[in-house]
């Protein structure tokens, strides 16, 4: 394995410098602040740590990330945040441990739904949240046995809850990872006194620096919209979300329910979502007599049924002349909204994700990091009314809003960078309240995702949403970059800035350590070589 750089990462006075890691879907990023007085020992914070379980060799890869941390920061990080706990967030705590221990980490940052179940707080949210992920592997387990696992939507969520798929399709199983297990190593990285759990309308100074963190979300359990749904809980709402309409476009046939893939009902709640999961057969039940429609005096054991020609001939793998098969069968039919309760349960953990803005204390810049967010996190950052400084913090430029704005859309319009929330999906950047009122004309934005692993490993398709992407591609006139150095091309406006320039614009320098090629099982390269990581630096 190539030796990583040894390359300090030292940010200038007025300058904030990012490394934006390229291990493929998921979250790492380095950020260095200057400390005054001390221009070689600069604040150094570590967002998210990992890789989807579906990246080739991703072992490998989210080692040689820690090793770079490592020797970026002199084996010391002032801060490391933790948005939410989903695999491609959190496996580098698993897979690169070794690398982690060698690391001097002061305090670890966690949302306030952590905190909450630490208390005993059971009807707290992480409580339903592994109440709901424990249902997902139910489903993932019927859809195992019933060789489905590759179908769009399982394979997905079972990336995201750190699942991983072992032997073939007709014979496959899913074997649990232990997230909990990375998410208490992360926590014991710092003494336990240095953990600190934040809310919305948090502001809290970076140590040593004059720049500050500004908390967004989670919101908070209480808080609810106008017709009284609370935000924790809004995963979908159409006219708050980017589609194809606007585009002049119809939804592609071959992506699942299009722009309604995740809507299971005009009830979004978390008890419909709970009792949807029950019906589905999704969560642990005591025997299976009450989800057979025959009593058992008329049923035919499963056995003798796989055991009978006409069985086999009529409703088997086996056809007839006709072209009857397994298709005809139902015992599995409910497996299809199965998967989308899956992945329902996984944006629940999406949208308790940890929401970090920062400051440029030299400017008004700020940078946005909003995790995996969805709908209802976005829109509940619009009820802070005021900042709640933290012990020690005293922002120089607070986001005061002007007599025409609110706090949330002055914040929102210094915005010059915007870590795309959830790898670029459908519901995770909103639309009026999100990225629309980032007005910034030199606006970056980056999408931390490999497209081959969503879309042909994982089968998460459209990830990237298209709609986000071209909002995104107008909003910072081409300064979309993903993990491979190269700023999203528009096919539809035009002439369009060279990769080089648009590098140029936005400061981001592709580092020379590179990435080696991803292969599937049967070594077709999906994707070629990706630098390391990013380089960004934000200047006053």
């Amino acid at each position: 394995m190539p030796a990583p750089s040894q390359t300090r990462l030292f940010p200038r006075a007025g300058e904030i410098k990012m490394r934006l890691y390229g291990q493929g879907l998921g979250d790492c990023f380095l950020l260095a602040f200057p400390r005054r007085g001390k221009p070689k020992d600069p604040c150094y914070l570590v967002i998210d740590c990992g890789a989807a379980i579906s990246t080739p060799d991703k072992d490998e890869r989210i080692r040689r990330v820690v090793e770079d941390i490592h020797a970026a920061t002199g084996g010391h990080i002032d801060a490391l945040a933790i948005t939410h706990q989903h695999y491609d967030h959190i496996s580098g705590f698993q897979d690169a441990w070794l690398e982690w221990q060698k690391i001097t980490v002061d305090a670890v940052y966690l949302p306030w739904t952590e905190r909450a179940a630490e208390a005993g707080d059971h009807k707290g949210t992480k409580a339903f949240r592994e109440a709901l992920e424990r249902a997902a592997m139910k489903a993932l387990e019927e859809a195992a046995r019933a060789g489905l696992l590759d179908q769009p939507g399982f394979r997905a969520q079972a990336d995201f809850l750190g699942v991983a798929i072992r032997g073939e399709a007709e014979a496959a199983t899913v074997q649990p990872t232990d997230m909990d297990g990375a998410m208490a190593f992360a926590r014991g990285l710092c003494p336990p006194e240095n953990i600190r759990y934040f809310e919305p309308g948090d502001v809290f100074r970076l140590p040593g620096t004059e720049a500050h963190g500004y908390v967004l979300g989670p919101p908070l359990k209480d808080k609810a919209n106008e017709k009284g749904k609370r935000y924790i809980e809004l995963l979908v709402d159409e006219k708050e979300m980017y589609s194809y309409g606007p585009l002049g476009l119809k939804v592609d046939d071959g992506l699942p329910g299009g722009d309604k893939a995740f809507a299971l009902s005009d009830d979004h709640s978390l008890p419909a979502l709970a009792s949807a999961l029950r019906v589905a057969g999704a969560v642990d039940r005591a025997g299976d007599e009450g989800f057979s429609p025959f009593p058992p005096e008329v049923r035919l054991d499963w056995d003798l049924a796989t055991g009978s020609p006409f069985f086999k001939n009529h409703y088997g793998e086996a056809k007839d002349s006709i072209g009857n098969g397994a298709f005809r069968r139902i015992d599995f039919d409910w497996l299809g909204q199965a998967a989308q309760l899956a992945l329902r349960a996984g944006d629940f953990t999406n949208n308790v994700s940890l929401v970090l803005a920062f400051d440029h204390p030299k400017s008004d810049k700020m940078l946005l990091f909003p995790g995996d967010a969805q709908v209802g996190n976005w829109l509940s950052w619009h009820t802070i009314k005021e900042w709640r400084l933290c012990e020690g913090a005293d922002p120089a430029r607070p986001p005061a809003p002007t007599e025409k704005q609110t706090l949330m859309e002055n914040l929102l319009s210094r915005i010059a960078f915007y870590k795309v929330g959830h790898h670029g999906s459908h519901n995770a950047t909103i639309k009026d309240k999100g990225l629309e009122a980032m007005t910034r004309p030199d606006l970056v934005a980056y999408v931390p995702v490999s497209i081959p692993v969503a879309q042909d490993l994982m089968g998460y398709c459209p990830m990237p949403f298209y709609p986000v992407l071209r909002a995104l591609h107008r909003k910072t006139q081409g300064r979309v970059f993903f993990p491979n150095g190269r700023p999203l091309i528009s096919r539809r406006d035009g002439p369009e800035k060279s990769p080089e320039t648009l590098q140029e614009e936005a400061r981001i320098k592709p580092s020379s350590e590179m990435l080696k090629e991803k292969k599937d099982k049967n070594g077709t390269v999906l994707e070629g070589p990706v630098p390391l990581y990013l380089e960004m630096t934000v200047g006053a």
